[in-house]
Order: structure tokens, then sequence, then C-alpha cells
């Protein structure tokens, strides 16, 4: 079984049109699964629907698509840029005669289980729809980790919280995520493609493969970028769980313009990096009226 995981279209019909056409032509894949955000940033959320509708196997919903049919969550969870393009999205599917696509947005869930050992999610395994979760997070729990190897007391920065409870640290965080799935987690929401492992061993030490060198796993939690793997490759194994970040088709936030997904084959996930013309993305974007840096943030994959 060969699975696509994409996520985050956000709207851009230039990236998912690339992305298709890869994922059909050349990954010979037997489904394809996609997590979320297909609407909200970009000047085409009909088309890019439609697209997800004919070729996805399985589709989230993510933030965009609770932002669009819910107008209360726009004032909660959406800033400006990117509440003006929710609005603008939600204008834009519920002025369409018959509202199929709203429809169709409704009945969209954060999260699917697939078998008893792989869970898709939008965000993360807690929250589903808005938390992010990245190799952020695993760089803080080592910064953690690194004080309480030395014996120092761990300290944290304090939250907005209540008087009765003290800010998570990142190992709750960790913790708390990695407890809700079996074995294989796949999310998108924060458009950075990682991977994220934790040994079911936390003494064991890993050597895989790396782009230029070998790396080293060897701790309770570790984090690697797929261009850092050779050929975007990592080997699952059995004494681990990992959690994959499989980036965004149309909106990647790591320097690299190109839209990302991931294929899984049981044995391996591998990040895929697609070229596309981001050009003509952007300037439907600036017809449309959308705000600029919509526009010019795509050429900087940021």
């Amino acid at each position: 079984m060969r699975i696509a995981v994409i996520s985050d279209i956000h709207s851009n019909l230039e990236a998912a049109e690339a992305v298709f056409k890869d994922i059909i032509d050349e990954q010979n894949v037997d489904r394809v699964v996609c997590l979320g955000d297909t609407i909200g940033y970009g000047a085409d959320p009909e088309a890019c629907l439609d697209l997800v509708i004919e070729n996805c196997d399985h589709v989230l919903g993510g933030n965009h698509e609770y932002g669009v049919l819910d107008e209360d969550f726009w004032f909660e969870i959406f800033k400006h840029p990117a509440n003006k393009a929710v609005r603008w999205t939600a204008q834009r599917l519920n002025s369409l005669q018959g509202g199929r696509y709203t429809e169709f947005l409704a009945r969209l869930d954060p999260h699917h289980q697939d078998r008893e050992d792989v869970l898709y999610v939008h965000a993360s395994p807690r929250d589903p729809v808005t938390e992010y979760f990245s190799k952020g997070d695993v760089e803080k729990f080592l910064k953690e980790y690194a004080r309480k190897e030395k014996g120092e007391e761990k300290q944290g920065v304090k939250k907005k919280q209540t008087q009765e409870s003290e800010e998570e640290t990142a190992e709750d965080k960790l913790d708390i995520n990695f407890g809700l799935f079996e074995k294989l987690c796949f999310s998108g929401h924060n458009h950075i493609p990682g991977i994220l492992i934790k040994p079911n061993n936390p003494y064991r030490h890993l050597i895989i493969i790396g782009a230029s060198e070998p790396i080293t796993l060897d701790k309770p939690y570790n984090a690697v970028l797929p261009k850092d793997l050779r050929q975007g490759i990592y080997e699952l194994r059995d004494d681990e769980k990992i959690i994959v970040n499989v980036g965004a088709v149309g909106q990647p936030r790591n320097g690299d313009p190109r839209a990302s997904y991931f294929i899984y084959d049981v044995e391996t996930i591998r990040c895929v990096r697609v070229s596309y013309d981001y050009e003509t993305a952007a300037r439907k974007i600036l017809d449309a009226g959308l705000p600029k840096f919509l526009a010019t943030r795509l050429k900087k994959g940021e």
C-alpha cells in the first residue's frame, strides 16, 4: 500500500495541479489522503476543492474550513491577513448556488484513524484543528533535557494561565501528543515538513543515513528534517513512534517555495518536493484583492 499524504493546499491551484500531476503520473499510489486547509489564503478555493474531491480517498477539515463555516472562529483564531482571506473565501463559497462546497466542508472531520496504528490529523493528536506541533517543540524539549541531565531545576517560560496550573513543558506537550496514537501520525498545519521521533526504548542510540553524514538519534524525543535525509527518505522501525508533518502544498514556509507532501509505503516515509508556477498563483492573489503578503511569501517559501 502506497499512500500520498498532502495538506494545506490553501486555494493555490497551480501548486495543487502540480502535486496531483506528480502523484498520479509518477508515484503509483493506491490512495491519497488530504489533511485539510484545502482553502484559505489563495484565489482558487472552488477549483482546489474540486481537485481534492475528485482525487482524494479521505479529506480532513482544518482550521480554515472551520473558519469558513463558523464566523465566530474568525475572531477567535485568525489574525489579519488570514482573517481577511477566510472572510473572502467564505463569501466566495457561500455565494455559489446550491452550497455544495460548504455542505462538503461541513461533513469533514479534523482527524481520521486508519487501521489501529496510523492516525491522520490536521494539526496535532491532542488538538487536531489548531495546535501547532513542530521540530521547535523537540528543540525546546532538548534544552529542558540538557538542564535536567546537568542536575539543574526544570524551568519553563510562564504562560497566561490559571492560578492553579503551571505552564506545561515541552516534554509534557510531547508526552501527551505521542500518547494519543499507536505507531504513526501524519499532520499538517504548520507548513514545515519534519519528522518527530520517540524511541520506545529511550536509551536506544540509532544512527540513520543522512544526506551528507550519519545522524544519531539518542534522546527520548528527536527531530529530523527531510532535507537532512538522503533523498528525503526515513525508514520506519517497530521500536519507535513517529509524527510526520507533511509540510504544505500551497503555502510552504521552510525557505523552499516548492510544494511539499509525503509518500508512505509502510516501510518508509519520503518527502517529495514539487516545483510549480508560484508567479501565477501570486498574481491571482493580488488580482483578487487579497493581502499582498499572501502573494509575496509564495516566492520565498515563508
